[in-house]
This record gives C-alpha cells, structure tokens and sequence, in this order.
C-alpha cells in the first residue's frame, strides 16, 4: 500500500467534490425577518486545521422529499493532498443558505459515517407568532389568521389523515412568545415546526402590546391626556 492509499483522508467516503467527512450537530436557523431565510448550521471536528469543509447541496433533475446536503473536506486546489499529515482534531463549523435547496419535505445533511434528515415546512407555510396559554397558541400575529386559539400539528394538510393524530403538545412552553411555521387552515397549523421560544420576558410583554387582539380592548390614554401640556411650577423666589 502506498503513502496515498494510506492517507487517513482518503479512507473516507467520496462526495462529489473533495471527500464525505463526518459532522456532529446539523440544524437550521431561520431569522425572525418576512420572508424567511432558513440556513442550515453544521459543526463537528476535521482531521487537520487547514482542511476546508463545505456544505454542498447535491443537485436533482426534479424536486425530492428531502435535498442532499454533502459535508465535504478538502484542501486548498481541489483534491485532497496524497502525502502524510499530522491527524489534529480541529472543531468546525460551517453554514449554508437554504433559499431554493428545500425538499418537499425537508432536507438530509449527508456526512461520512451518517446522515441526518431535517423535515422543514413548505416554501409556501406562514409564521405565526403567538403566546402559550394552557398548552394552547394564542395568535397574536398575523392579523389575518381569524382564529384566536390555534392547534398544532405535524400532519401534513394534504394527508388524509386527521389533524388529531399529530398534534403538537405545548404545555412546555406555557407562558412562552413562540413563533411557529406552517399551513394554516381552520384552526389548525399544519405541518408545524416550532421555530423559537422566548420564556416570560419584556420581550413577550411588549409583544402582548402590539399585538393585542382588539376584541380584548387595548387600555389608550385619553386624546386630552395626550396632549395636555405640561404643569410648570415656579421656583420659590426668595427675599
């Protein structure tokens, strides 16, 4: 065996550019902003400093159910170097936007050793913000969602089956500012993903606020209130 076939690098599996190299961790972030922008984040641990990792999405004649994602390592001008390297684990970290690389139904991040697939709602699911009540979503936003409380599910709304089967139980984030992705259809959220929580805070206080529902009435300070002028008081003149 020579000094190539030997290379620690090359014992892993092949990708498409580079070689397949193993990840840890893969989850997908998606910033509070319309519309969103999903981006995959993968971590782990390379064999050597100076190897490069990508994320490289694989590319497909028609849509799958999930994309392929490939971790791949390699060095600087292509191909991996077939000389001897020190092996010193180095953590890693690399991201990718996800804008056109969604499956139907989510995507699979492929490394060497194992793959992990990530369900992600549709291009087409809204968000929806809302606070935690006994285990209930109480819409706060958007205002054309008519439904006050709201149900979860991981049903898909084109299935069959009822929405009852897969619902989402939200009694952990009770008291929570929670915003959701997914399908909206009478009183139920279809396909939900819970995208972020944010416990009792003044961030959920202020957002109670501005999203107040108006059939709940929202206390506003009398218009003479407004705009009644400020008292003056005059200093104490003295001898």
């Amino acid at each position: 065996m020579n000094q190539s076939e030997s290379h620690p690098l090359h014992t892993l599996p092949p990708a498409q550019s580079g070689r397949l190299i193993d990840f840890d961790t893969a989850r997908v972030v998606t910033q509070m902003i319309e519309p969103p922008r999903p981006v995959l984040v993968v971590t782990g641990e390379k064999p050597y400093p100076n190897l490069r990792v990508d994320l490289v999405p694989l590319v497909y004649i028609r849509r799958p159910e999930f994309w392929g994602i490939e971790v791949v390592g390699s060095f600087a001008g292509g191909a991996p170097r077939p000389i001897p390297l020190t092996v010193i684990p180095t953590p890693y970290a690399v991201e990718l936007d996800l804008n056109g690389l969604l499956g139907t139904q989510g995507i699979e991040v492929v490394g060497a050793n194992h793959t992990e697939r990530i369900p992600l709602p549709v291009d087409d699911a809204a968000q929806i913000l809302g606070i935690v009540e006994d285990g209930n979503l109480r819409r706060l936003f958007p205002p054309w969602v008519p439904d006050r409380y709201l149900r979860l599910t991981t049903i898909a709304s084109t299935d069959g089956a009822g929405p009852e089967l897969g619902e989402l139980d939200l009694s952990a984030y009770n008291g929570e500012l929670v915003r959701v992705r997914g399908n909206y259809r009478d009183g139920w959220v279809y396909s939900a993903t819970v995208m972020e929580a944010v416990p009792e805070s003044i961030l959920s206080i202020v957002a109670r606020q501005v999203f107040a529902d108006p059939a709940e009435g929202v206390h506003v300070m009398p218009v003479e209130a407004q705009h009644r002028p400020m008292e003056t008081v005059e200093p104490e003149r003295t001898a």
